[in-house]
């Protein structure tokens, strides 16, 4: 069933139907579902096939199996985007659009990213081959002023072309891989 406008303090699972207005903290699953305006916290968070809008997450970990995000705040967390399956070379990315990243980690990475801030993040690992990785979108995005150096002095050299953009006072970049040998 849905679960709306409630303080949970422990887990919690919903599929196929909403997770709207509410405080978790616990461990949490949710499947198929419309999860907006939510905060987060505890020690897992797992969303697959869902429709993520409008929330504060501070989950230590967090699961996104194909989901659809906007407008979404990450803060300390271990982002696992998206599914990758090395058995079968089966994928299913997620998409993520006005997100704001804060002093997170990712140890998996098969997202497409847009116009989201990544503030003093980790590193992205991103467990794919390269044909899959052509696919992803990761334009538009503010990597931080540390990040933005380090990808142009590795580039360098490489035939890796670092495109920087200015559109409302940040500092945007992204990558084109285009010549990449």
């Amino acid at each position: 069933g849905s679960l709306t406008n409630s303080t949970v303090k422990g887990s919690v699972s919903v599929a196929y139907d909403y997770v709207i207005d509410n405080s978790i903290n616990g461990s949490v699953f949710v499947c198929s579902s419309n999860i907006d305006g939510n905060i987060f916290s505890g020690s897992k968070l797992e969303t697959r096939y869902s429709f993520v809008y409008n929330n504060e997450v501070s989950s230590t970990t967090v699961y996104s199996y194909s989901d659809i995000q906007k407008y979404v705040t990450y803060n300390g967390c271990f982002l696992y985007l998206g599914y990758y399956s090395s058995s079968d070379s089966s994928m299913a990315p997620s998409g993520l659009d006005n997100i704001q990243f804060n002093n997170c980690i990712f140890p998996r990475f098969a997202a497409d990213i847009k116009e989201s801030n990544f503030i003093n993040c980790g590193p992205i690992t991103v467990e794919s081959d390269r044909s899959i990785q052509e696919k992803y979108i990761c334009t538009g995005n503010y990597w931080g002023d540390i990040n933005t150096v380090e990808i142009k002095s590795k580039g360098e050299g490489k035939d890796l072309s670092f495109i920087t953009d200015y559109y409302n006072n940040f500092n945007k970049s992204r990558i084109d891989y285009s010549k990449y040998k």
